[in-house]
């Protein structure tokens, strides 16, 4: 039976970080562009240190790529895709995504440590849909579109199982699961003002807001069901939020008028990006503890995964306009 706890649970504290920031010295950046790719993006990286991505070669089309902690980079795409995007990667290798065939049409995929694929097609005649996070026992969660967008659950060998959060407009997104298959991710309400939320591996569902928020967005949660992600005041501000189990909220800024939150590990740590003037990336370790940190070369940064030993991926705009991905080693 599914239980619905509102707004109330947000009062119970809320503390800002400290402000504390540095460039890390001891931290090791390697920028890295996939052969004859005109734009590379590092995605999500496992605990081996494995970076899932994407680049766009000469046409325009996207492929996946894998980039091991060696170096070595290998290319894929699933049978019939015209274009390729890889959204994650856990700690087996197992990568999922989503593709467009020739026919314009979209699917889901699993790419096996083998190399084999396992497609999904959307629900409902969905039109779209989009699988963001895949666990350590390969359950997947995400969203498709089908006259609004809608959450799913999808695990292996089984069939994609939607679900909406109770109240929500047109929207649930399925940002984030963990391995005790809990779920984090976003919803509307009429207005279009977007919610956080919670769903146990019950189906019950707990929704939230930052505090003072207009806006609310998740990005992922944690093994021990910290949830991250992103918020927006009425002063146009944006800040990066933690929200633990019992529903307390510690808030993050790092500088200027924007903090955004990209993702969380299993200890807790983040990763995101600030505006002072331009985009550079952060890291927020579980003590709060921040250091801020670039790429060599970059105009524009932007972290988009960590995993469990603070390794950070992401992409990097240079002064030339050209993207290249990038791997941070603590």
């Amino acid at each position: 039976m599914r239980s619905l706890h509102r707004k109330a649970m947000l009062s119970m504290f809320c503390v800002a970080t400290s402000l504390a920031a540095g460039r890390a010295a001891a931290a090791t950046i390697i920028s890295f562009d996939v052969p004859g790719a005109t734009v590379t993006q590092g995605i999500s990286i496992n605990g081996k240190g494995t970076v899932v991505g994407n680049f766009t070669d000469g046409s325009g089309f996207g492929h996946g790529f894998l980039r091991n902690a060696k170096g070595k980079i290998t290319f894929f795409d699933p049978p019939g895709a015209r274009s390729t995007g890889p959204t994650a990667i856990n700690d087996a290798g197992q990568v999922t995504g989503g593709f467009q065939d020739g026919n314009q049409a979209f699917h889901a995929f699993v790419r096996a440590t083998d190399g084999t694929f396992t497609i999904t097609d959307p629900p409902h005649n969905g039109s779209f849909i989009s699988p963001r996070s895949i666990n350590k026992r390969g359950v997947i969660a995400g969203f498709y579109d089908s006259g609004g967008m809608h959450g799913f659950v999808l695990k292996p060998g089984g069939k994609v199982k939607s679900f909406d959060v109770p109240g929500a407009f047109r929207l649930t997104q399925a940002m984030s699961i963990n391995n005790k298959r809990f779920i984090a991710g976003n919803f509307d309400t009429d207005g279009g003002v977007v919610h956080g939320f919670v769903r146990d591996q019950h189906g019950n569902f707990t929704t939230f807001d930052a505090p003072g928020a207009v806006n609310t967005t998740v990005a992922g949660i944690s093994a021990g069901g910290l949830v991250a992600g992103s918020f927006s005041t009425p002063d146009n501000h944006g800040h990066g939020f933690i929200r633990d189990a019992q529903g307390g909220f510690t808030v993050v800024d790092v500088s200027g008028t924007v903090t955004g939150i990209r993702g969380i590990n299993s200890t807790g740590a983040v990763t995101g990006v600030f505006l002072d003037p331009g985009s550079h990336g952060f890291v927020r370790a579980a003590n709060g503890h921040i250091d801020t940190f670039d790429p060599a070369g970059s105009i524009s940064t932007t972290p988009l995964g960590i995993n469990r030993a603070g390794a950070i991926t992401g992409l990097y705009a240079d002064s030339d306009g050209a993207i290249h991905g990038f791997v941070r080693i603590p």
